[in-house]
């Protein structure tokens, strides 16, 4: 089997595997279509059994659907973002070949998907320029602001031309004139890394890696007022962790320190101590945090609507996990939650409407093979009410909540590791 994109961690050592699954969305020297290519030279069930693929699973459960598939073409380790007026933008990702320059749009409404150039005011506001060149990118992050606009950071990619590198530009997006505008850039190169909205409005961005591929503790915060970044403090080594804000709480949870072992390749060197670390917004600084269950990688993150942030599955010492926990932001303590169906990491967690309740949407199993099955958290009972296919088994895609209630699926990578163009909706 082909490894998938994002190289994964399950034992003690990245080996040069993960320098060379990053680099493969960025090589050779051409463009085509649309895309930038760069390079050397140039989230059983409780009732009963799983639904089968395409949807199923019954007993209230939902089930999935086909949806329209991206215009530009196949990505993985892209951006999702369901903006103000309902649509989702999309941003960057790799084909497996390039880093994509290009965003696109999904209209809800009207069912399709719609190449951002097109509906620009002017080609260049398409796209993310540095210097008069396209800024190609994967592995960033994009955050809605409270401005209504989105903040692009970051990421793996190309600044200027054939040049790869952890990015330090950032853009704006601006869903009522569809179009991208320069703002400050990091202080640092980061790509892999965490981004949320603190409670005074700024942007907090920490963690992930640098240029060679190594962890970085340090962290900056994004004033939209301004469009300026100011570096804030310092924090343990968290890189494939997860950072939540919640409860007017953001804390960074789990993760590992990529260093350089003793053949010089990046490997796991470290893992942070303390597990979780809590931010204080005046003081600008990291401090220990409530205990969890304990260091994992490549889980599951994401905060409901009712502030609850649900954590699921990952990878251990004692290999990938199906265990879940919640974070209590009134008594600032982890709860343990249901065991899952399957074990799995490099997953995705989406709202199921308004209600509270989670999707689990698929990942890789204990072969690291990609997963088609999703589990359903229901936030009143803290169980898992049981497991929905999707049609395609898929990592690295990215799923969001729509307005009207139903999850888009939307893109990853596939058994071979080859990127997907195909999306899915899941209805309950």
């Amino acid at each position: 089997m082909k490894k998938h994109t994002t190289t994964r961690l399950v034992a003690s050592t990245l080996a040069s595997a993960l320098v060379a699954g990053v680099a493969a969305g960025c090589n050779t020297g051409s463009s085509s279509g649309g895309k930038a290519f760069f390079g050397p030279g140039s989230t059983g069930a409780a009732g009963g059994a799983p639904g089968g693929g395409g949807g199923g699973g019954g007993g209230g459960l939902g089930q999935f659907s086909s949806a329209p598939a991206l215009t530009a073409g196949a990505r993985s380790q892209h951006t999702a973002t369901t903006l103000p007026d309902g649509r989702v933008l999309v941003v960057g990702g790799t084909d497996g070949n390039g880093v994509y320059t290009t965003s696109e749009v999904f209209d809800p409404v009207a069912n399709t998907w719609t190449s951002l150039d097109q509906i620009s005011p002017t080609p260049a506001d398409a796209q993310m320029i540095n210097n008069g060149n396209a800024t190609g990118r994967q592995l960033h992050t994009a955050t809605l602001l409270q401005t209504n606009r989105v903040l692009i950071a970051g990421g793996i990619g190309v600044e200027t031309p054939n040049q790869l590198t952890a990015m330090t530009t950032c853009y704006l997006f601006d869903s009522t004139t569809n179009a991208f505008t320069q703002t400050g850039a990091m202080p640092q190169g980061r790509g892999w890394h965490f981004a949320s909205r603190l409670s005074n409005g700024h942007v907090l961005v920490a963690g992930g890696v640098n240029s060679q591929m190594l962890s970085l503790n340090s962290s900056a915060t994004y004033d939209p007022a301004t469009g300026q970044w100011t570096a804030s403090g310092t924090s343990s080594f968290h890189t494939l962790g997860a950072m939540v804000s919640a409860g007017g709480q953001t804390l960074i949870v789990g993760g590992c320190q990529i260093g350089l072992n003793q053949q010089q390749q990046p490997a796991i060197t470290g893992l942070p101590n303390p597990i979780v670390e809590r931010y204080d917004v005046q003081a600008r600084t990291f401090g220990q945090g409530a205990a969890n269950v304990g260091h994992r990688i490549y889980y599951g993150a994401a905060v409901s609507s009712a502030g609850r942030p649900l954590f699921a599955g990952g990878s251990s010492t004692n290999g990938v996990e199906d265990t879940t926990e919640y974070y209590d932001t009134q008594t600032s303590a982890f709860v343990t939650g249901p065991q899952l169906n399957e074990a799995r990491d490099t997953v995705e967690i989406a709202e199921i409407g308004g209600s509270a309740d989670m999707l689990i949407v698929g990942g890789v199993d204990t072969q690291q093979a990609p997963l088609a099955s999703c589990e359903i958290y229901q936030h009143t009972t803290n169980t898992i009410a049981g497991s929905v296919n999707m049609a395609t088994p898929r990592v690295d895609h990215r799923v969001v909540t729509l307005l009207d209630g139903r999850i888009l699926v939307i893109g990853g990578a596939d058994a071979n590791g080859n990127p997907l163009d195909q999306c899915e909706f899941y209805t309950r």
